[in-house]
């Protein structure tokens, strides 16, 4: 622990002020000021000055910890490290890597059934907030996981730059295109929310309570030109009350599962991509993932 925050500590438990303690400790020292004059000049305990002249209880306030710092720091730095390679670890994970460590060391009679608690954790959570964080992880493919290597990236901006050139778009950002869709599901599923206590069943107002999906489509220039959007219902039939609220110009669709389909996929093209950039000279180059539903044999 930094010396600065074993004083302020230190002042917190004691009821004196750290900057007081400085400027006294700064008079005895600098000025030759005695002890006694300078306590009373300042605020402070002679005692709690005479402490500090000797470096005496300005030490970690507390029992030492369990591992030591250069443990603890070294653990630190393997889950940062798990994290950002995309396989952090739980709670539960740590605590049984430190009771095989300990194991491993001889030391594991410390804890009861020689296993960390949730109340070590906690305390080993606090003392390194600054460097560790503990966040809801969200779930990527490893298909997708693997695929985002040096080797995969530096060929597809290989590939890029070779096809910019071939169409002549180096000085045209207005004519590079990139588009994706994501799906979203209209069962928001069990989360809670804030209600009066005691209240035995509480409600949240859904549209519907069936787990429906649907796709938006979203189209943008290099240039940060956003093309109408393009939204797909799950149905087989597109009712008018769908195509309410929604942004100006965005056009509607329906597919069977709610996905974009090629059928879809096509329409869009068509009916909003090339109408919507029909009056950009030159190439235009489109960007878009290898989904099934992107590739059509008349193409």
């Amino acid at each position: 622990m930094p010396r600065t925050y074993k004083r302020k500590e230190n002042a917190r438990k004691y009821g004196y002020n750290e900057d007081a303690l400085q400027r006294a400790l700064a008079d005895i020292q600098q000025n030759g000021t005695s002890v006694k004059k300078a306590a009373m000049m300042h605020g402070i305990n002679r005692t709690t000055l005479m402490n500090h002249l000797k470096n005496a209880h300005t030490g970690k306030v507390g029992r030492p910890t369990l591992l030591t710092p250069n443990e603890e720091a070294l653990l630190v730095h393997a889950l940062t490290k798990l994290g950002d390679w995309g396989f952090g670890i739980h709670r539960e994970a740590v605590q049984t890597i430190v009771m095989d460590f300990l194991k491993n060391c001889g030391r594991d009679m410390v804890f009861k059934n020689q296993k960390p608690g949730i109340e070590w954790m906690t305390s080993f959570e606090a003392r390194w907030k600054a460097e560790l964080s503990r966040r809801v992880g969200q779930p990527l493919p490893a298909s997708r996981a693997y695929a985002c290597n040096s080797a995969v990236v530096d060929h597809f901006f290989e590939k890029l730059t070779a096809t910019v050139e071939r169409l002549d778009l180096a000085g045209k950002p207005q004519n590079i295109f990139n588009v994706d869709e994501t799906g979203f599901q209209t069962d928001i599923g069990k989360q809670k929310v804030f209600c009066k206590r005691g209240l035995r069943n509480p409600h949240k107002t859904v549209a519907t309570s069936t787990k429906t999906m649907y796709t938006v489509q979203v189209c943008c220039s290099a240039t940060g030109q956003f093309l109408p959007l393009y939204v797909v219902y799950k149905g087989l039939h597109l009712y008018s009350t769908w195509c309410n609220g929604g942004p100006e110009d965005t056009r509607y669709n329906c597919s069977p599962s709610g996905w974009m389909e090629s059928q879809q996929f096509v329409e869009w093209f068509e009916k909003t991509f090339i109408m919507s950039t029909n009056h950009l000279e030159g190439n235009k180059l489109l960007i878009f993932d290898g989904h099934s539903s992107h590739i059509q044999p008349k193409w």
